[in-house]
C-alpha cells in the first residue's frame, strides 16, 4: 500500500509539462467524484440497512410472536436475554456492521485513488504518443544522430511513462488480486442466498426492508470492481491506438524501433484478476451476475420441491 502511495507521489514530482498536470489531475477529480458517489451510496444503503430495528419498532405491535427476531439489524437469537440486553445487542450490532462498512469502503475508495491515477498515466502517455511527428512533416530524416532526434527524445520519455504505468497496475493487481476472488465469489453466494430469502418472504415488509439494501449493495460494489477493471484494460489498450494514430511514419528508424517495442505488448493488457482466475470486466460482471441468477433458481427449485 504504501508503495503505491509513493509511486504517486514520484509521478506528480516526475510530471514535465502543464498538460500532463493538467490531465492527471482531470483524472484525479475524477477519481474524487467517483469515490464521494461511492461513500453517498454505500452509506445511504447502510443507514437505510441500520434504521430497520428503529422502523420495526415503531410500526410493528410489540405483542407480535416474531417481534424479538426483528429488532436487530441481522437475525441473531439470544434467547430470553434479548429483552434484557436489547440495547447492549443493538450497539454491538450496530458497531460491527458500521466497522464491515468502513474497512470495505476504504478499501474500494484506494482501488478508484490508484486506478483512475494509473489510467491517467496511460492517457499522458497516449497523448506524448498521438503527437509523435508532428511537427516534422514531410522532410524527416530516417537515419538522425541521436542528440538532433527530438522526436526519439520524446518517444523515449513516453516508453519510460507506459513502463511506469504498467508497474503501478502490476501492483495494483498484487494488492487486490485476493480481495476480488474473495469478494466477487462471496457475492455470488450472497446474491442468491439473499434472493432466495426475499422470494421467500416476499409477503413481509421487513424482509424487503432487510435484503432490499443488502442486495442492491452487494450488486454495486462487484459492479464498482468491474468498472474500475475495465477502465484500467481500456485506457492501457488505447495506448497502442495512440500509437497508431500518431505521424510514426514521419519519424526516424530509431524512432519506429522503440514504438515497436512498446507494440509488443498489445496482446498483454493491463488486468486485474480475482486470484488470478479470471479477468474483471464488464463482462465479467455480466457473468458473475447471470450464475448468481442460476444458483438462483436452482435453490429456488430445490426450496420448492422441498416444502411440496
Amino acid at each position: 500500500m504504501r508503495v503505491c502511495f509513493e509511486r504517486i507521489a514520484e509521478d506528480w514530482h516526475t510530471l514535465r509539462s502543464e498538460e500532463d498536470e493538467q490531465i492527471l489531475q482531470k483524472y484525479t477529480e475524477y477519481g474524487k467524484r467517483l469515490a464521494t458517489v461511492y461513500l453517498v451510496y454505500i452509506c445511504v444503503t447502510g443507514v437505510a440497512f441500520l434504521l430497520q430495528p428503529l422502523i420495526i419498532l415503531f410500526i410493528e405491535d410489540n405483542n407480535a410472536s416474531n417481534v424479538t427476531v426483528y429488532k436487530l439489524p441481522v437475525r441473531l437469537d439470544y434467547g430470553s436475554y434479548i429483552e434484557k440486553y436489547y440495547y447492549l445487542f443493538v450497539v454491538h450490532s450496530y458497531i460491527s456492521i458500521l466497522a464491515h462498512m468502513a474497512v470495505w469502503t476504504t478499501v474500494d475508495i484506494l482501488l478508484v485513488v490508484f486506478v483512475q491515477h494509473v489510467c491517467g498515466l496511460f492517457s499522458i502517455v497516449g497523448h506524448s504518443l498521438e503527437r509523435v511527428g508532428r511537427n516534422v512533416g514531410v522532410n524527416y530524416q530516417l537515419y538522425l544522430v541521436k542528440s538532433e532526434d527530438n522526436e526519439y527524445s520524446e518517444i523515449f520519455h513516453s516508453f519510460r511513462g507506459h513502463i511506469r504505468a504498467m508497474e503501478f497496475a502490476q501492483e495494483i493487481e498484487s494488492l487486490f488480486s485476493m480481495t476480488f476472488f474473495f469478494v466477487g465469489g462471496l457475492s455470488m453466494i450472497a446474491i442468491s442466498a439473499t434472493g432466495i430469502q426475499a422470494v421467500i418472504n416476499s409477503d413481509s415488509i421487513y424482509d424487503i426492508l432487510r435484503y432490499a439494501p443488502l442486495c442492491s449493495s452487494q450488486l454495486f460494489q462487484l459492479f464498482y470492481h468491474c468498472w474500475q477493471a475495465q477502465q484500467l484494460l481500456d485506457h492501457s489498450t488505447n495506448v497502442y491506438e495512440s500509437i497508431s494514430n500518431g505521424s510514426w511514419y514521419q519519424t526516424s528508424a530509431r524512432s519506429r524501433k522503440l514504438l515497436c517495442l512498446m507494440l509488443t505488448r498489445r496482446n498483454r493488457p493491463c488486468q486485474l484478476t480475482a486470484g488470478k482466475l479470471y479477468v474483471l470486466s464488464i463482462e465479467a460482471f455480466c457473468t458473475i451476475v447471470r450464475t448468481s441468477m442460476s444458483y438462483f433458481t436452482l435453490l429456488r427449485s430445490a426450496q420448492t420441491e422441498f416444502a411440496d
